[in-house]
């Protein structure tokens, strides 16, 4: 498989499901919140290409044909990846799907009859991604595809460590590599931040995903209260039309104990608020009984 077959660029709509005190805050506040990636509701998340990597290196060092540099060097960024700083960075992401009426979504990601699955068009998101740095990529589910990329990530380290690696006045002989792993540790994040267990496969999902950050200080940090923890974000400005308001493709409103109530009463705060729905709104059609 040609690595930028994994690299597509959207095609349809891309939708965000959230509840209904969700569409009241992301209107308020014209803004999407970006999760830290370790607090995501997928416990392998950063920890599976981690362990994707350190499988790569082993598989490396077992080649007879290595030359002494590249033993080296592997050797080094087997122990590098084994003390853990790869998951210690801040890194946030912000989920969509290109399923936008999915009754595992309605159940996982919004409350009971509280639910609408917002659709933005797929250029405006790429276009906000790009001015706010963020990169809109799709997550990879295959096995195959994640080694795939795993292992690009290795040959550019592996290609580009000549000149760099650090004298013995500067580091200890053992971690000579360890500032050239560092200078590549995002490249590689970004990476693994799209790589997802194939058991979440059925959500079909994108994903915003920010530059690495390493600042607690920074203003834009922020923090909500979770069920059992704190959970830092950051915000993300979606599209927005002339007059600031939000710029949505489709929506659908979910499964609700009155149907015509809450479709009614959603569509008017749509309204009210200014916002534009370029495709209309439309019922969900689940026949969900959760109340």
């Amino acid at each position: 498989m040609p690595v930028h077959a994994l690299n597509p660029l959207p095609e349809t709509p891309l939708y965000h499901y959230t509840s209904l005190d969700g569409l009241l805050g992301i209107s308020a506040t014209k803004s999407l919140r970006s999760t830290h990636i370790a607090h995501l509701n997928d416990s392998k998340e950063l920890t599976l290409a981690v362990e994707l990597l350190a499988g790569a290196v082993k598989q490396r060092l077992l080649t007879p044909a290595l030359t002494r540099d590249d033993r080296k060097c592997l050797d080094q960024l087997s122990e590098w990846v084994g003390y853990g700083s790869l998951l210690q960075h801040l890194l946030f992401t912000c989920s969509f799907t290109e399923v936008g009426n999915l009754l595992s979504q309605w159940r996982a990601y919004c409350p009971p009859s509280a639910g609408v699955s917002l659709g933005f068009h797929e250029r405006e998101l790429l276009a906000a991604a790009d001015a706010q740095g963020f990169q809109l990529v799709q997550c990879i589910y295959d096995r195959d595809a994640q080694v795939l990329l795993v292992n690009e990530w290795l040959d550019l380290v592996l290609a580009t460590k000549e000149g760099n690696e650090d004298p013995p006045s500067t580091s200890h002989p053992s971690q000579s590599y360890y500032s050239h792993f560092r200078a590549k540790e995002e490249a590689f994040l970004k990476v693994a931040a799209r790589m997802k267990h194939p058991g979440f496969s059925e959500e079909r999902e994108w994903r915003l995903v920010s530059k690495v950050g390493r600042d607690l200080r920074d203003p834009k940090l922020k923090f909500r209260a979770g069920r059992t923890r704190m959970i830092p974000y950051v915000e993300f400005e979606p599209p927005l039309t002339e007059a600031r308001t939000l710029s949505l493709r489709h929506v659908y409103i979910g499964p609700a104990q009155d149907h015509n109530i809450s479709f009614s009463a959603i569509a008017a705060f749509l309204t009210n608020s200014g916002a534009r729905v370029s495709l209309g709104i439309q019922a969900c059609g689940v026949p969900l009984r959760n109340w």
